[in-house]
């Protein structure tokens, strides 16, 4: 059962690239959490492609929601149950991952994991891009040095 602790920090959210020449695939998955008005907000599966004939694509996104159990199942004393309801509810990340793997794409540096909070959640439940959680992927990129831009020319 989710239970709201009154933080401010949600949880931790997923972010991975991937690229092939002149195309960038960028997905991020987000937490279950609260937003600022103590509303559940369900953990959601952000994506978009990127290329030089698109550089500004939106973001699409995706509820990761199985209500198989819908909260009737105490988690923690059902471990088994647990991990069947999370591996229903991750299938359709796994299944993308492997359809870019199947697809030429190759991973752009390390995945990374950035948190989420409140007001992030806030632009979630309303179908919006976090963009403030956006800003810290930039951020956390820059940082490592280890994602390559596909989309960027070398200048000469």
């Amino acid at each position: 059962m989710l239970e709201d602790t009154g933080e401010d920090v949600q949880g931790v959210a997923l972010y991975a690239e991937w690229k092939k020449p002149d195309a960038l695939s960028q997905i991020f998955v987000t937490p279950d959490g609260f937003d600022t008005e103590g509303a559940v907000i369900r953990s959601r599966i952000y994506r978009r492609t990127i290329s030089v004939e698109h550089p500004r694509k939106q973001w699409r996104s995706s509820t990761l929601f199985n209500s198989m159990y819908k909260e009737e199942v105490d988690f923690s004393v059902h471990e088994k149950a647990s991990q069947r309801y999370v591996g229903k509810r991750i299938s359709s990340v796994a299944q993308l991952f492997r359809r870019l793997h199947a697809g030429g794409w190759i991973a752009n540096g390390q995945p990374i994991y950035v948190e989420i909070s409140r007001k992030d959640m806030d632009d979630i439940s309303k179908d919006k891009s976090p963009n403030k959680f956006l800003y810290r992927v930039d951020l956390v990129k820059k940082s490592k040095g280890i994602f390559e831009d596909p989309l960027k020319k070398d200048e000469e």
